[in-house]
């Protein structure tokens, strides 16, 4: 039997980025749309009735306005557990992250069938940019990492129980075991650092959950081979984790190609080599990298 999926785009105050990905998207892609808005702690007119008007444009999308302010973390967390009251699969979308119709039809696509029992989630995002002229030449693959990627992704209802905030909090006396055995010796300073953050804040972020479940269950993720998502959100003040510039590492444009079948296996040197560098860039758990991001000049000295 079909498996039903939902689309579910995440906002909070920044309705022009709702508006431009619904415009996107709902020309071609043809399951359920619903848009979760959390609750501003200090109510804008403007952005109000903004929200209004595109609640009024495009009535076969269901919109959830939240009566509290849940923050990030929660509001994702709260969304889907509602979304797979009724629905097998869900496609998380936040308000900042820019994909192509194309690529949420891929990852229907991808859901049909219950995902491979070492899978988790499905992703849009990795570090390889377009490559021009080759992006017509080049199957854009999915493939398997360890890694989780935010920026436009799938789960299952299957996957989902288990999953909590309060993850790393209840894994503490088995960090170091999992971070080492899953991930590796060179690279436990670097993560115990980030759990224990994690475990003694939950609510500031949900990502390094979703990667340490992925650890604790034995799962890998799928990413496409070349980016497929863009994350809008750098550099904006209504950001709530990205108000910085966007790093130097994030290069280039995501391409139109579409993420395919087969999935390339983690055996395979190609994969290997791009979670390496997806290791060295966007996570930047690769411990001679954070040497070289984290070196300082001082005095004359450069520590680190």
């Amino acid at each position: 039997m079909m498996r039903n999926t939902a689309l579910l785009i995440l906002g909070f105050k920044r309705p022009e980025l709702i508006e431009k990905l619904l415009a996107t998207l709902l020309r071609e892609v043809s399951c359920p749309v619903v848009v979760s808005v959390d609750a501003l702690k200090y109510p804008d007119d403007t952005v109000t009735s903004h929200f209004h008007r595109l609640h009024a444009l495009h009535p076969t999308v269901e919109w959830q306005f939240r009566k509290e302010n849940l923050g990030v973390a929660r509001h994702i967390v709260t969304a889907i557990t509602e979304i797979f009251e009724k629905f097998d699969n869900c496609i998380i979308i936040e308000d900042d992250v820019f994909v192509t119709s194309s690529s949420v039809i891929a990852l229907e696509q991808l859901l049909e069938n219950r995902f491979p029992s070492n899978v988790l989630t499905a992703g849009l995002f990795g570090f390889v940019p377009s490559l021009g002229s080759l992006d017509r030449v080049i199957r854009n693959n999915w493939r398997e990492t360890k890694y989780f990627s935010a920026w436009g992704w799938a789960i299952q209802r299957e996957d989902w129980p288990g999953f909590t905030l309060d993850l790393a909090k209840n894994y503490l006396n088995s960090l170091d075991e999992i971070i080492e055995v899953k991930v590796g010796p060179k690279k436990l300073p670097i993560w115990r650092r980030r759990f224990m953050k994690v475990a003694s804040q939950p609510k500031s972020t949900w990502d390094f959950q979703m990667f340490l479940f992925g650890l604790i269950n034995d799962k890998v993720h799928l990413l496409p081979k070349i980016r497929v998502a863009e994350n809008l959100g750098f550099a904006d003040e209504r950001a709530t984790n990205t108000r910085t510039r966007r790093p130097s590492w994030y290069i280039g444009k995501a391409t139109n190609s579409t993420p395919c079948l087969p999935v390339t296996s983690s055996n395979s040197i190609i994969v290997k080599s791009l979670e390496f560098i997806d290791s060295a860039t966007w996570v930047s758990d690769n411990p001679q990298i954070q040497k070289l991001r984290h070196r300082r000049k001082y005095n004359g000295r450069s520590t680190v």
